[in-house]
């Protein structure tokens, strides 16, 4: 593309156009959007998840870290390519930029916040 041409800017999709894609049919509850909070959801999420879809693979690129509080709080960004194969044979593939935060509390790492965005552009 010259300079003078623009490319077209990025579709954003809503959350209704998200839960219809192959890749969301592992939600916990339909409908339930993307928050999965307790360990019992978290536990019913995971088991949907492998049920539907055996074969699963993902691609961790450009893990970062940063490391605050005197080493007792690590912030981890990455970027995940991430396919899935259902029961049927189908594939899904979804792209995405993950962050979470641990915190070191009574001399264990616990998991305290996790993010993922779907990446434009994810086919």
């Amino acid at each position: 593309m010259g300079r003078s041409e623009r490319r077209p800017a990025p579709r954003a999709m809503s959350r209704e156009s998200w839960q219809t894609l192959p890749t969301t049919r592992y939600s916990p509850q339909p409908r339930a959007g993307f928050r999965i909070e307790g360990k019992e959801a978290l536990r019913a999420f995971l088991t949907n998840l492998w049920q539907n879809y055996p074969t699963r693979q993902n691609l961790i690129k450009q893990v970062t870290y940063r490391v605050f509080q005197e080493g007792n709080v690590v912030v981890r960004n990455a970027y995940n390519d991430q396919t899935y194969i259902d029961k049927n044979g189908g594939m899904s593939r979804l792209m995405q930029r993950n962050s979470q935060t641990w915190v070191k509390t009574g001399g264990r790492w616990l998991l305290v916040d996790q993010h993922n965005s779907g990446m434009p552009g994810t086919p």
